[in-house]
């Protein structure tokens, strides 16, 4: 079965700057859509934020898989650009959490942040 991981991920600016690093990133978003078909990518609107948003859950995440190295090149890129990221990812097991928050500290949301549950299963 592999190790899964429940992921979460946001990329998002102002709309002149979303719509200018979407034209410039425009192959690898198709890619990626592609890659992400299940309705796991998304673009949302927030206030005055455009935003590119993947969500999954049970997923495997692997850093050589071809979708996973897509989505931190994008991540990667945007950063570059200025623009603000975030990215979670939780694995199966309780110190497995990745957090990487990426933009000015005036422009960041946090919209996506990792939080404990107690499960019990009898």
């Amino acid at each position: 079965m592999g190790y899964r991981s429940q992921v979460q991920s946001v990329i998002y600016a102002n709309k002149e700057q979303m719509d200018a690093f979407k034209n410039k990133n425009k192959e690898l978003l198709t890619m990626l859509e592609d890659e992400f078909n299940d309705g796991s990518l998304e673009y949302k609107q927030k206030d005055d934020l455009d935003m590119i948003y993947l969500k999954g859950d049970c997923w495997k995440w692997y850093d050589d898989f071809k979708e996973v190295m897509g989505w931190h090149d994008l991540i990667d890129r945007a950063d570059e650009d200025g623009l603000c990221t975030e990215f979670v990812r939780a694995g199966e097991e309780p110190d497995d959490v990745v957090t990487d928050y990426r933009g000015t500290p005036d422009n960041l949301q946090y919209f996506i942040y990792p939080s404990t549950i107690i499960e019990a299963n009898f």
